[in-house]
């Protein structure tokens, strides 16, 4: 059976190596004096003051929700080294639980907003930057600054998943998509990757829900980005 110390993992040789990143980061905060205090920062979402702290490892609840092999694999696989791994697998699954999101689906943003680079910076036109691919205006309304956004300290990670997940989660809520319930998670995922007005556009024409998936943005059809972060679940 796949568990590592305890827990339980689809990729082994993931979760030996997320292990073993949970149990030298659990040494190094240790030594530290205050880990909690120095790891906390107070961001704004959705509105409201929120204290995002750096979880101690394997502190996250992760739910019902398990990350699927293919996220696994994702993670381990990328470019993150062994703490920003941990951090980041943390952090979907809290943040995932906080705004009721899959964190399969949080995964699937990052793999396609920056292939899982820390303070990527797309070259194809638009704002969008970081892990998680938030857009400047979005760093604004969330009370995110440029710093956090584009930074790779797990607390910086931590920061940008939050962020992506309540974003999502009030992307759910908007009119056109709580008005389509079938295709509620898809259409917020085009608000994500579009923008509003070219989705709703898209939707209200005679093509409605097909239209919108057919809408490029970054030399990619939305179908096939929606397609793609829903295939981590």
């Amino acid at each position: 059976m796949p568990f590592v110390n305890g827990k339980f993992y689809m990729n082994p040789a993931y979760g030996q190596a997320a292990e073993r990143a949970r149990a030298a980061h659990a040494a190094s905060d240790h030594a530290a004096a205050n880990p909690q205090d120095q790891d906390a920062h107070w961001v704004t979402i959705g509105g409201k003051h929120v204290l995002i702290q750096e979880m101690q490892p394997g502190q996250a609840q992760h739910g019902t929700q398990k990350l699927t092999k293919k996220s696994e694999n994702a993670i381990l696989e990328s470019s993150l080294t062994a703490e920003q791994a941990v951090a980041f697998e943390d952090a979907v699954a809290d943040a995932g639980k906080k705004y009721g999101i899959n964190p399969n689906i949080l995964v699937g943003i990052a793999v396609k907003e920056s292939s899982l680079r820390p303070g990527y910076e797309t070259n194809l036109g638009g704002s969008a930057a970081g892990l998680m691919g938030l857009t400047d205006r979005v760093q604004n309304a969330y009370g995110l600054n440029n710093q956090v956004a584009m930074g790779s300290s797990p607390t910086a990670i931590t920061c940008q998943v939050y962020v992506a997940a309540s974003y999502l989660r009030d992307l759910m809520h908007d009119p056109v998509p709580s008005s389509h319930p079938s295709h509620q998670l898809e259409i917020a995922l085009g608000y994500y990757r579009s923008n509003r007005h070219d989705v709703n556009r898209a939707i209200a024409s005679k093509g409605g829900y097909n239209a919108m998936l057919k809408l490029r943005y970054q030399n990619e059809a939305l179908g096939s980005y929606i397609k793609t972060v829903e295939s981590y679940q």
